[in-house]
């Protein structure tokens, strides 16, 4: 009766109100994340354009109001380039942290090609990653130290299959003992 009595009991509206912002900061980082790595799929097509030659002449077409897909996947492109660099600026608040989404975010805006794109983006898939568990463990800590239970509906940390760029990311990737034998990737040209 107890154990039910205490799982019951509301939390106090201080441990609500930061829980609150845990669920909103994890949704906002987990929905960056999702779309970062669906454009990193893009790049890895060839969908997106990268270099000096076809960036001129994707702005000239722009210029003119052109509606070719190589165009407007520029265009969304570079629109969620703005958004995913200031929400992961936003979300992630911190001296290492956000040095490193800076960081990547610098790196990104300024890659002329899309292995450099792609590689940029997915570090900051990794940080908004990182920021989702970040909440999902504050979230059980402050629970834990004022003896509440675990909430009913945890906060649920996305995992993405490790996105190969090119034969030199590849050698990279078989040396990191961060992934053992067998884990799944995606490879350039996008098979899992």
């Amino acid at each position: 009766r107890k154990a039910e009595t205490a799982r019951t009991k509301p939390l106090p509206s201080y441990l609500a109100k930061d829980e609150e912002a845990d669920y909103g900061t994890a949704t906002a980082a987990t929905n960056l994340a999702s779309d970062a790595n669906n454009f990193i799929n893009r790049i890895k097509s060839g969908e997106i354009k990268f270099g000096l030659k076809d960036r001129a002449t994707i702005r000239a077409r722009q210029l003119v109001g052109s509606e070719d897909p190589d165009v407007l996947a520029r265009e969304d492109y570079d629109k969620f380039l703005k958004v995913l660099t200031n929400e992961s600026l936003r979300l992630n608040k911190g001296t290492q942290t956000e040095g490193d989404a800076v960081r990547a975010a610098k790196e990104l805006e300024s890659s002329e090609s899309p292995q450099a794109a792609a590689a940029a983006m997915r570090r900051l898939v990794d940080i908004n990653v990182r920021r989702t568990q970040n909440a999902a463990d504050d979230v059980l800590r402050r629970r834990k130290n004022a003896n509440f239970p675990e909430p009913e509906r945890a906060i649920e940390v996305p995992k993405f299959d490790v996105q190969i760029i090119d034969n030199a990311d590849y050698q990279r990737f078989l040396k990191n003992p961060k992934f053992p034998s067998g884990t799944p990737y995606i490879d350039p040209e996008g098979q899992r």
